[in-house]
């Protein structure tokens, strides 16, 4: 393991725990590219409401529209855990 996977599997868990302290899922998702974190997400989940938020999928919305095919082509999502097929999906 090198020292740049460490450091975003530890902000990963970090970002699970502080959804956790919200009431929600344990999971958190980071996009990286060049060696550069662009955009962090966590599980904001309700399933009592019938709200979808996956880490994973929330990291896509934020990603939406703000970086070019180019950098998204090349960058790295790092997850806390194996993404659902939805959130699967919606990162291919």
């Amino acid at each position: 393991m090198n020292d740049e996977y460490v450091k975003v599997m530890k902000r990963c868990y970090e970002l699970a725990i502080s959804a956790g302290k919200k009431g929600h899922d344990t999971f958190g998702a980071v996009l990286v590219h060049d060696g550069q974190i662009l955009e962090e997400a966590e599980n904001t989940a309700d399933y009592a409401r019938s709200i979808f938020g996956h880490a994973e999928f929330n990291l896509v919305h934020k990603c939406a529209n703000r970086y070019s095919d180019e950098i998204l082509e090349h960058a790295v999502v790092y997850t806390s855990c194996a993404p659902c097929e939805r959130c699967l999906a919606a990162m291919r």
